[in-house]
């Protein structure tokens, strides 16, 4: 199987947020940090930039996608990246957007749409009514969400912040029907502490 584990890559992926996320913003309009796992063994990096207004920000994680999620499309490793918006006020956002990144590094997380990554916002606001988060198509963001980088392909999945009791709903009804009664709702995703729709 191709392997997609050229690390130069990173900066290709950034290009893309720059083109088409960051819709063209200027270097200096965004940051890219670097993030650690506890042992300080693995590293991935996070774009982020003001979003659309401005106690908005958006984030994108770069260096997941060197790792296999046991994905092929069109004979080539499917890989993937993460995107989020989540209110300027969660300063500790892109550590809950890392930590599942880690999730993938070194614990090999399944990651398809739907999937429950848990208890990731409760390690850092374990007060917030949101504890978990779902891995969804990208909504909130309007972009194209897939490169083609040769020897293999990356896709991006949008995280959404869910609580017990919706995590609860999702695990009985389903993602869809999960994201079918959001869209009913007047909710707002980026406020980590809403309360909760079910």
């Amino acid at each position: 199987m191709q392997e997609c584990n050229d690390y130069t890559k990173h900066k290709e992926i950034i290009k893309y947020y720059s083109n088409n996320i960051l819709k063209g913003k200027k270097k200096g309009d965004f940051r890219v940090e670097l993030y650690l796992d506890k042992r300080e063994t693995s590293e991935v990096f996070i774009v982020e930039t003001e979003g659309e207004y401005l106690d908005e920000m958006y984030y994108g994680t770069v260096g997941t996608f060197p790792y296999s999620i046991d994905l092929q499309v069109d004979n080539k490793p499917l890989r993937v990246e993460f995107v989020a918006v989540a209110q300027k006020e969660y300063e500790l956002f892109p550590n809950i957007l890392s930590t599942c990144c880690f999730h993938i590094i070194n614990s090999h997380f399944a990651c398809y749409p739907g999937v429950v990554y848990p208890n990731v916002i409760k390690l850092f606001y374990p007060e917030f009514n949101m504890k978990h988060l779902m891995l969804t198509n990208p909504y909130t963001l309007d972009s194209e969400f897939t490169l083609d980088m040769g020897d293999c392909m990356v896709t991006w999945l949008e995280a959404l912040p869910v609580s017990d009791s919706e995590y609860e709903y999702i695990r009985e009804y389903g993602s869809d029907a999960f994201e079918d009664y959001l869209e009913q709702q007047e909710v707002d995703l980026l406020d980590l502490n809403r309360p909760s729709v079910v």
